[in-house]
């Protein structure tokens, strides 16, 4: 018997009906290791025990799930077969007994294999919600890989900008008639300290800060030149990046200007003309 033959046979298998060559067909048959019949074979069994399970009432005696199911499809049919009031011919019975047999056998095939397709589907449905939650959180997983790209570009380019500002900071302070000036910082940011290279002929400045702490909300760190005759001259605005360091340009001091000292404040966002708010850095100029 050929593998689609012995298929045909797996659900009177499940139920132990198979005998004589064709049992022996199916024993060999699955000796040699045909895991679809035997993944088959152990779906029926399966469904087998479960119906067995759902049609005993809870104090029958033990019964062997085959038996228990073979005896509620004979049941089944015998109520529904008619009773015959004579049947004469010994031969006839026969014909009748084989054919409510076969009958059998084809209605207990079919619901078994009705039940694995319902067991089938059950677990297709099952295996599509898993899928469908993985491909969700992959979604997710995909969204924060590309706002984390988004912020990584976005840090790329403040990096970018610094590094211009930064090699701007060494051309000027290379330059001939460059003036230095160090910022130290004082009793609000101890730990904070800066540089201000001034280039007087091209009236340029950049300043490189660090240990700032964060801006407050509505809050801006202002940069100052310090005249003698003029005073406090407002020089720029700036906040701080989050590693509390910043590189930024600025129009140099007013030409002719005394310049005594540089600064910085906290002020209100926007800044202002005058300084107002507690100062962090402060750095001499030497004449």
């Amino acid at each position: 018997m050929d593998h689609a033959q012995l298929k045909e046979l797996l659900a009177l298998e499940a139920m132990d009906r198979l005998e004589g060559e064709e049992r022996r067909a199916m024993h060999e048959h699955l000796v040699a290791g045909c895991d679809e019949c035997e993944a088959e074979l152990r779906e029926l069994r399966e469904t087998l025990a479960a119906m067995a399970a759902a049609s005993a009432p809870q104090d029958s005696p033990q019964v062997s799930s085959v038996d228990r199911v073979w005896d509620l499809f004979e049941a089944r049919r015998n109520a529904a077969a008619p009773t015959p009031k004579a049947v004469p011919d010994r031969g006839v019975r026969a014909v009748v007994a084989l054919w409510q047999t076969t009958t059998a056998l084809a209605l207990a095939a079919a619901i078994i294999v009705a039940i694995g397709l319902g067991n089938r589907m059950m677990r297709l449905d099952a295996a599509a919600r898993i899928n469908s939650q993985h491909v969700a959180q992959l979604r997710v997983s995909l969204h924060q890989m590309i706002d984390h790209l988004k912020a990584s570009e976005t840090e790329l380019i403040i990096l970018r900008g610094e590094l211009s500002r930064s090699r701007q900071l060494t051309e000027i302070a290379l330059e001939p008639d460059s003036r230095v000036v160090r910022l130290a910082g004082l009793a609000a940011a101890p730990s904070a300290k800066g540089l201000v290279a001034i280039s007087p002929t091209n009236r340029r400045a950049i300043v490189q800060i660090s240990g700032l702490p964060p801006a407050p909300p509505n809050k801006v760190y202002e940069l100052w030149w310090i005249g003698a005759r003029s005073g406090p001259i407002k020089a720029a605005l700036f906040v701080p990046g989050t590693r509390g360091t910043i590189t930024i340009g600025s129009d140099g001091p007013p030409p002719g200007e005394q310049m005594l000292a540089s600064a910085v404040t906290l002020e209100p966002a926007g800044g202002v003309e005058k300084p107002t708010g507690a100062m962090y850095l402060k750095g001499a100029f030497t004449n």
